[in-house]
């Protein structure tokens, strides 16, 4: 993104050329991940990838403490990355905690007991 802010405007000032060196800036950043993800030190590409994802849509979306600020949109992505898991971890205590209130005595709370239950049938 500062790479963009700073050459966005090196070949004119139309949202055209803009947005075409902002396309090379993601195709060689891309092909980089890709690439360095055949190492074993940076084999996790999906990682990467979701993580590079999650910046562009916070950036271009205007989301973040400061809309459209890329060291804002870097903390902010940074912050949902660290919180999701645990968000994940919180919602599976509760809904577990909520199965086994609901179930009657000696009936399976397990989660995939729970799932198969909620599942309709045909």
């Amino acid at each position: 993104m500062l790479a963009d802010s700073w050459l966005g405007t090196v070949l004119g000032e139309g949202r055209l050329v803009q947005d075409t060196v902002l396309a090379l800036a993601i195709l060689v950043v891309n092909t980089a991940l890709m690439y360095s993800g055949r190492t074993r030190a940076l084999a996790l590409v999906p990682g990467m990838f979701l993580g590079f994802a999650s910046y562009f849509a916070t950036m271009f979306g205007g989301f973040g403490f400061a809309p459209h600020n890329p060291f804002a949109a870097w903390v902010s992505v940074l912050a949902m990355i660290a919180l999701g898991p645990l968000f994940a971890l919180l919602a599976h205590a509760v809904t577990a905690r909520n199965a086994r209130a609901a179930a009657p005595t000696g009936e399976d709370t397990s989660p995939q007991a729970v799932a198969t239950r909620a599942e309709p049938q045909h």
